[in-house]
């Protein structure tokens, strides 16, 4: 229900989550394979600077997944709020059951959070590799 007030209001943030749905598709998965691929042509054929751009170029593609992770944080605290009010608002749920509501609905907006550290700590992982073989 939140996510549907949302979009008949024309909620910014869940506009610009649904723009980057397809650049976050691709980039999930090619994004690993360019950065790999990167580092093999550096190794086996000893291209170096092409090999390392490539690497990189595999990062930003994978740092679309972050992006899309924070995007989604403000569009799901957000819809839990709206969906919070409207159960108590139209007396779905009341005042008893509103805690346990609230508890459900919080703790499914705190996934996005989780998924939003894994994503950065993801492409940290990345990056430090890539920065690691510099040395």
């Amino acid at each position: 229900a939140g996510h549907a007030l949302q979009h008949a209001k024309g909620y910014v943030p869940l506009q610009i989550r649904s723009s980057l749905v397809p650049a976050v598709q691709f980039g999930t998965w090619l994004g690993p394979i360019v950065i790999i691929s990167g580092i093999f042509l550096e190794m086996l054929f000893q291209v170096g600077p092409l090999g390392a751009a490539i690497s990189w170029f595999g990062v930003a593609l994978y740092g679309m997944v972050s992006v899309f992770a924070l995007v989604t944080l403000p569009v799901e605290l957000d819809a839990s709020g709206r969906a919070k009010k409207l159960l108590y608002q139209y007396n779905i749920v009341d005042r008893q059951e509103l805690d346990g509501v609230s508890s459900v609905l919080n703790a499914a907006a705190w996934t996005y959070v989780v998924a939003a550290i894994a994503a950065i700590l993801q492409l940290a992982y990345w990056v430090f590799i890539l920065l690691g073989r510099r040395r």
